[in-house]
C-alpha cells in the first residue's frame, strides 16, 4: 500500500464571489502551510503557519479546472478472507446500560491534510469570514425549516413524513460515544438502524423488536467496547436482489490491530444469523478510518461485489484503500479471495473519503462500480492555492477475482462543478456558544446511492460564518472496452470517459450564523425524485434534524426548506471542543413498489433535554400526482 509524504502547499482562500472561466468562487481562506499528500513517501510536516499566514487575500481567483488533472490508483494485491462462527443476533442479550462514562470520542476524523494546530486555524479562518452567497442563493433565499404540520394540513413541495420514531441514543451500549454516526436500511418488513456502538431492529411502523438494542461489537465478534474506541463507523444498506443484510464498521483492538468488520445476515430476516469476517489492514495501519460502504447488482459476474473503502492511517494519512468482496462468496460464508485497489490519486495528490455508490434498484445493472470523492484539501494540493472545485468520479471495473480475469481495470476522471468550496467553520448551538458544533470538512460522509443512472453526494461547505450542504446531481459516462479485455471478459472492462453536473443545490449557502447545513444525506427513489436529511442549527436553534425533498422535474432545488424531524432546545455539550457531531447522517431507500412511489428513509441525530445526543428515523413519498 503506498504511503503519503507530507508537502508544503501554500493555499489562498478567496473572500468573496467571482466567475472565472464560468466557475463560481465560494470563498477565500488565508495562507496556511499545508500537509498536502503527493504519492511516495511518509515524512511529517512539523512547520507552523506564521504571523503573515494570518493575511487575508481581497482579491478573487479561479480555482483549478477539475478535468485538467490525472486521476490515478494502484491495484493492490489480492487478500483472503476466511469467516468467523455464525452470530445469531437475536440470541446476543440486549443492551440495558447499567452506567453512563464520562463523554468518550471515537477516532478524530483527522483531516488526512492538515496538523491539529493549522486545522484549529483554519475553522477560525472559516468563523470569520464575512456572509457570502451564489447568485442561486440570491434568488432562491433558504429559510429555516418549518415545524412538523398536522398529517393532511398542507400541501407542500415537502411531503410531510408518514412513519416516524426515536431510534437508539447516546450511551445505548453504557459507553458515552461521541458522535452516533449513522447507518439506515430498510427491507419490505424491517428498518435497521445501526450508530456508535448499538444495532437496532423496527417494525416498518416503527414498533422496536424485543431485546434490542443489541451491541455491534459483539455482532462483530468483539468484547464489547473493545480496545479504545469500541467498533465505530457502522454503516448498513439491503441487497433487494439476494435479501441480505450488509453490516460493516471499523476496530481497533486491545493490542493495536487494525480491522475491517463485514457481517452479512444469511436470510432477509435481520434478527437472524450472520456471517461474519475480519478483513485485515496493511502491515503498520494505526487506524483503518470510516470505511465506506456500496455495493452493485449481484448477479453480475464481473462486478457483483460489496466495496469498502477507507481512509489509511500510518500513522499519518496513507491514502484511501478499497476492498472488493465477492458476494457469492460472503452470502455462503465461504473462505475466500479478494481484489484491494490503493494509492488513488489526482494531480499527483493522494485523496481521502472514496465513497463507493450503493447501487440498490433490482432492475440497475451500470457495469461498473462508481465510487466519488470531493477535493478535501482545504484549497491546497490540485486546487493550487485556490478553492477546490469539482469531484472525482471513479469506474470499478472487472473487479472479482476469477481464473483467467486480466483483474481489476480502475480510471476515475476529474468533473468541475459549477461552483467551488472551501472548507465550512463550525455550526452555532443556539444562543449557547458561536461555532461550537464540530461540521469536520469538505469530504463525502454518507452513503451515496446510485438510481437511474445518477449519483447524488454531499458535502459540508463554508457558508460565510458557519456551515452549508453543497451536493450535486452527477451523471457518469462509459464507453464498451477501455481497458481492451479479451475473450470471456470483453467488455467487462469499461472506463469512465465523462460525467455531467445535471444539477448543483445548496442549503445555507450566503446564510453565515442566520442557519447553517451539514452532514447531508440523500435518498432516491427509481424515478429520481429524492429526500435530503441534514441538520440544521443557528444562533437561535440547537443542532435539530430536518429533511427536505425534490421532484426531479424540479429545476432549482431546494423547492422548500422542508421540515423539522426533531428537535429541542437544550445545549448540546460534551467533553470535546468544539463538540463532535455527525460524523454523517442516512438516508436508505425502500423496496421498490408496483402501485406507488417507494418511501424515502432517513435518520439523523438531534439533542436531547440531558445536553447529549439522540436519534429518530422517517420516512416520507410523494403519494399524489398533484404533490408538487
Amino acid at each position: 500500500m503506498s504511503q503519503s509524504r507530507n508537502l508544503k502547499v501554500f493555499c489562498a482562500w478567496l473572500m468573496g464571489i467571482a466567475r472565472t472561466g464560468g466557475i463560481v468562487t465560494l470563498m477565500l481562506l488565508a495562507g496556511l502551510s499545508m500537509k498536502a499528500a503527493p504519492r511516495g513517501s511518509g515524512d511529517k510536516d512539523k512547520d507552523k503557519p506564521s504571523a503573515s499566514d494570518n493575511a487575508t487575500t481581497p482579491r478573487a481567483r479561479g480555482a483549478q479546472n477539475a478535468s485538467s488533472l490525472e486521476a490515478h490508483a494502484d491495484i493492490g494485491p489480492s487478500a483472503d478472507a476466511t469467516p468467523l462462527a455464525d452470530v445469531v443476533l437475536d440470541s446476543l442479550p440486549q443492551i440495558v446500560p447499567s452506567r453512563v462514562v464520562a463523554p468518550q470520542n471515537l477516532p478524530d476524523e483527522r483531516h488526512p491534510y492538515w496538523t491539529e494546530e493549522q486545522w484549529e486555524q483554519v475553522k477560525a479562518q472559516a468563523a470569520r469570514a464575512p456572509a457570502i452567497t451564489r447568485p442561486e442563493d440570491a434568488l432562491h433565499p433558504m429559510a429555516p425549516p418549518a415545524l412538523q404540520p398536522a398529517a393532511g394540513s398542507v400541501v407542500s413541495p415537502t411531503p410531510i413524513r408518514g412513519t416516524s420514531f426515536f431510534g437508539s441514543s447516546y450511551a445505548c451500549n453504557g459507553e458515552g460515544w461521541n458522535p452516533s454516526d449513522m447507518g439506515l436500511a430498510v427491507n419490505s418488513t424491517y428498518v435497521v438502524q445501526v450508530v456508535n456502538e448499538c444495532i437496532a431492529v423496527y417494525s416498518k411502523a416503527g414498533v422496536r423488536a424485543s431485546g434490542y438494542p443489541k451491541d455491534l461489537g459483539k455482532l462483530m465478534g468483539w468484547p464489547t467496547n473493545t480496545g479504545a474506541h469500541g467498533t465505530f463507523d457502522p454503516r448498513i444498506t439491503y441487497d433487494f436482489v439476494k435479501s441480505r443484510w450488509i453490516i460493516t464498521a471499523g476496530t481497533t483492538d486491545s493490542s493495536g490491530g487494525t480491522w475491517i468488520d463485514i457481517a452479512v445476515s444469511t436470510t432477509a430476516n435481520p434478527t437472524g444469523a450472520y456471517h461474519v469476517y475480519h478483513l485485515s489492514t496493511p502491515t503498520g495501519t494505526t487506524l483503518a478510518d470510516q470505511p465506506m460502504l456500496g455495493q452493485n447488482w449481484a448477479d453480475d459476474k464481473f462486478d457483483g461485489a460489496v466495496y469498502i473503502c477507507y481512509n489509511d492511517y500510518n500513522p499519518g494519512f496513507a491514502g484511501v484503500n478499497c476492498y472488493f468482496l465477492p458476494k457469492t462468496s460472503l452470502y455462503a460464508g465461504a473462505v475466500f479471495t479478494y481484489n484491494t485497489a490503493s494509492g488513488f490519486t489526482y494531480g499527483g495528490f493522494l485523496v481521502d473519503s472514496i465513497e463507493p455508490v450503493n447501487v440498490y434498484e433490482p432492475g440497475e445493472k451500470p457495469r461498473t462500480e462508481f465510487a466519488v470523492n470531493a477535493l478535501n484539501f482545504g484549497g491546497g494540493g490540485p486546487c493550487s492555492g485556490n478553492p477546490c472545485n469539482g469531484v472525482v468520479v471513479w469506474s470499478f471495473a472487472n473487479t472479482l477475482k476469477q481464473t483467467g480475469s486480466p483483474g481489476p481495470f480502475i480510471t476515475g476522471i476529474g468533473v468541475p462543478t459549477p461552483s467551488s468550496y472551501s472548507e465550512p467553520a463550525n455550526a452555532d448551538n443556539g444562543t449557547f456558544c458561536t461555532n461550537c458544533i464540530d461540521t469536520n470538512d469538505n469530504r463525502i460522509a454518507s452513503m451515496v446511492h446510485y438510481s437511474g443512472g445518477r449519483i447524488f453526494p454531499t458535502i459540508n461547505v463554508a457558508n460565510g460564518g458557519t456551515s452549508a450542504v453543497l451536493g450535486w446531481v452527477i451523471r457518469p459516462y462509459l464507453n464498451d472496452n477501455g481497458g481492451g479485455c479479451t475473450g470471456t471478459f470483453v467488455n467487462a472492462c469499461p472506463a469512465i470517459t465523462g460525467a455531467t453536473v445535471e444539477q448543483e443545490f445548496c442549503a445555507y449557502c450566503g446564510a453565515g450564523h442566520g442557519g447553517a447545513g451539514y452532514f447531508g444525506a440523500i435518498t432516491p427513489v427509481p424515478e429520481n425524485n429524492w429526500t435530503m436529511t441534514a441538520t440544521y442549527s443557528s444562533g437561535a436553534t440547537t443542532p435539530s434534524m430536518y429533511y427536505t425533498s425534490n421532484r426531479v422535474t424540479w429545476q432549482t432545488p431546494f423547492h422548500d426548506p422542508g421540515f423539522y424531524e426533531c428537535s429541542n432546545t437544550a445545549s448540546y455539550g460534551t467533553s470535546a471542543s468544539p463538540a463532535r457531531w455527525g460524523d454523517y447522517a442516512a438516508a436508505a431507500p425502500d423496496i421498490p413498489g408496483t402501485a406507488d412511489e417507494p418511501a424515502m428513509w432517513f435518520s439523523g441525530m438531534y439533542v436531547q433535554s440531558a445536553g447529549v445526543w439522540g436519534t429518530c428515523t422517517a420516512e416520507n413519498k410523494y403519494v399524489n400526482v398533484t404533490d408538487p
